[in-house]
């Protein structure tokens, strides 16, 4: 199976430790311009991540004039070019407020987004009208020039959004990644552009726990490296992978996921009753290898070994065969750094 990517911004506020649960490598667009520029800690925080091989610098080209990437890559241009028409002209309208007619004119707003050769895929009309519907509605009102810089700002910031999707589309299109665009939390991006594989994604995040502060990134790494861990992230990657595909929605997608975690953990509980009763002969047979290593009667040594493995036999065959083990990484990641926060509405129990 493919690695899972997702792909962000560094300028974004995004809970890193939480992201690294899921994702096996987590590319940031302009890594090493964020690393010159980002405050001492964040740099350094960065730095080690992308050291550890969790972070890479998402630089990746791609042919404009392919147009197989049109139908994938157009409604995201056609947002990043709004945003853009539209913060470029709030930005002028400050300046010059004594030509604000002539700014937000659709045939000013056209020139602009010429002269910037937009990718072919690009409908450029399209861009202009929605453009100028947007400025018409924003400037309803009287703004000073600072709340219409602010306002510039706000909108330009917004578009940055629309580029780990961009990237994410390029890595899924052209490389057959199964990338996946990281964005804010809070933020609304217009369903055109949004995916099944998106969804998924959101609910699982939701799920994981979120690593505070107190929890050390060697500890991340370590559960990431586990080799239990990875076989039960694979489990959950190719079940969102399946989901995917599907036409389901966010809520749909939640209630499968709480059910299967509803499923595993009674079989498990249950299943642990039923082994319990052998605690007390694990223990004394625990006890009787140390006697006979003691005692150099090797023979009984390894018998009573055997005995110890025999007793963890049935929970490994019961997590094999549990229903839900799709999604156990889910349950083991919240008992490994829950810290306390009930997940699955409150049902996620030990």
């Amino acid at each position: 199976m493919p690695q899972l990517v997702a792909i962000t911004d560094a300028a974004f506020p995004l809970p890193w430790k939480r992201y690294a649960l899921l994702f096996d490598r987590i590319g940031v667009l302009e890594l090493e311009d964020a690393l010159s520029h980002a405050p001492r800690e964040v740099a350094r925080q960065l730095d080690y991540l992308q050291s550890s091989g969790i972070l890479f610098d998402a630089q990746f080209t791609h042919d404009e004039t392919d147009m197989r990437l049109a139908t994938h890559l157009a409604p995201l241009a056609h947002h990043i070019e709004v945003h853009q028409l539209v913060s470029d002209a709030l930005i002028e309208i400050a300046r010059y407020p004594q030509r604000i007619s002539e700014l937000m004119t659709e045939t000013n707003l056209r020139h602009e987004s010429e002269r910037r050769e937009p990718p072919p895929y690009l409908d450029i009309q399209a861009a202009v009208f929605d453009a100028h519907a947007a400025l018409r509605e924003l400037l309803t009102v009287s703004r000073t020039p600072s709340e219409l810089v602010a306002l510039a700002v706000q909108t330009r910031e917004s578009s940055r959004a629309y580029f780990p999707r961009f990237v994410a589309s390029i890595l899924r299109e052209t490389q057959s990644i199964p990338a996946t665009a990281l964005l804010p939390e809070g933020f609304s991006d217009a369903p055109s552009v949004r995916s099944a594989r998106d969804s998924v994604v959101d609910v699982l995040l939701r799920a994981l726990p979120m690593p505070d502060d107190t929890t050390p990134w060697n500890e991340i790494i370590q559960f990431r490296q586990d080799h239990d861990s990875r076989r039960a992230l694979r489990r959950l990657q190719h079940w969102m992978s399946s989901f995917a595909t599907s036409d389901r929605n966010a809520a749909e997608i939640e209630d499968e996921l709480q059910t299967l975690v509803d499923k595993y953990l009674e079989y498990m509980r249950i299943h642990k009753l039923r082994v319990r009763p052998t605690a007390v002969r694990i223990f004394v047979a625990a006890a009787s290898v140390v006697e006979n290593v003691v005692k150099l009667k090797f023979s009984d040594a390894v018998n009573a070994l055997f005995s110890v493995r025999e007793q963890q036999i049935p929970l490994l065959e019961a997590e094999l065969n549990a229903p839900g083990r799709d999604v156990a990484y889910v349950v083991k990641a919240n008992e490994v750094f829950d810290r306390g926060a009930r997940r699955f509405k409150g049902e996620l129990q030990r």
